[in-house]
């Protein structure tokens, strides 16, 4: 199992429960865990600000960093070049990002997620997304949200953590309403944290070879 007591972890808020729950399982022992709002994709002037802010932190904390974003979770209006990897350079903080293409990405891979769709137009979702969708929609109308959600058969929540079992069987209303806003149906796969560990442990690797 990886060392991360010399490294400080900066991520998504839509990761927030995983990466804590790890930390509680004694697997991320890291100097700090750092986090930014979740869904700031949706508003990049502010991702931008909150992540180099969090990475300015964290290399206070440890002289190692870890970036649980995607890549392309933050593209540049001026320069299409600009994503999660140029912000890291340009903050000129040891870091090095989770070779993941974004959250979902984290907890299952392209390859498991379409053997989970079987065919179908999944919108994916993390426990964050349940948790915080009234935050990260805040912008949307009926509209937008017919834009967005109605295309796809169903959304599946990737769930390493019991959210949605404990939501059903405590406020289950709120599944409702979420599906509700969605305009499709909302439902949940069990997953594993270990594709999870498994980035995490590799990218504490490529840093103690720099």
């Amino acid at each position: 199992m990886a060392d991360f007591s010399d490294i400080a972890v900066v991520c998504c808020g839509t990761l927030r429960q995983e990466l804590l729950r790890l930390k509680e399982e004694g697997f991320l022992n890291a100097a700090a865990l750092l986090f930014t709002p979740p869904g700031l994709h949706e508003w990049q002037p502010q991702l931008r600000r909150h992540l180099l802010a969090q990475l300015e932190r964290a290399s206070q904390k440890a002289p190692r960093v870890i970036v649980v974003y995607g890549k392309v979770c933050y593209l540049d209006p001026a320069d299409p070049s600009g994503d999660v990897n140029w912000l890291i350079e340009q903050s000129g903080v040891n870091a090095v990002r989770i070779n993941a293409a974004n959250c979902i990405d984290s907890l299952a891979s392209k390859e498991e997620r379409e053997r989970i769709a079987a065919g179908s137009d999944i919108y994916w979702l993390t426990a964050g997304w349940f948790l915080n969708w009234r935050f990260i929609f805040k912008d949307y109308d009926r509209g937008k949200a017919n834009e967005t959600f109605r295309g796809h058969d169903k959304a599946i929540m990737l769930d390493a953590l019991g959210v949605f079992e404990r939501a059903a069987a405590e406020e289950p209303e709120k599944i409702l309403e979420f599906s509700d806003f969605m305009g499709i149906p909302f439902e949940a796969y069990p997953v594993t944290l270990e594709r999870l560990k498994e980035l995490l442990e590799e990218a504490a690797g490529r840093l103690r070879q720099r």
